[in-house]
């Protein structure tokens, strides 16, 4: 999927998402900014939540995000395929996945295989 127009909003979020969890230390807090976009200033709450989560984590989620979008992969589900749904690019422009193939790995009917960076089926027992 090619980064045209469709996912400036996506990349304008990740870039602010990134330069503030870059500037603040953990456990602090930002400086507020003249934002009037209603979409940027809740991934920028969001970001302050999850800074307490693991800041590092995070980073590492945007760039690669970032890195899919210059690639003309975002959006894409990194499992199965499929298309992200735009409202979940908006609130977790980030997300790597679909709801569908996460929620298996979230309920445990798969795991992530970090050496391979894709999930896979989980053995029955």
């Amino acid at each position: 999927m090619k980064a045209n127009g469709k996912y400036v909003k996506a990349k304008e979020i990740l870039l602010v998402a990134r330069a503030r969890l870059r500037t603040v230390p953990p456990g602090g807090t930002p400086r507020q900014g003249d934002l009037a976009d209603a979409a940027t200033a809740n991934a920028l709450q969001e970001t302050e939540r999850i800074l307490a989560e693991g800041a590092t984590e995070r980073l590492a989620e945007i760039d690669l995000a970032l890195l899919r979008l210059a690639r003309g992969e975002y959006g894409a589900c990194e499992d199965c395929g499929g298309t992200l749904a735009a409202g979940r690019l908006l609130v977790l422009p980030w997300a790597r996945r679909c709801v569908l193939c996460q929620g298996e790995i979230d309920r445990g009917y798969r795991v992530r295989d970090s050496s391979f960076g894709h999930a896979r089926l989980r053995a029955a027992a």
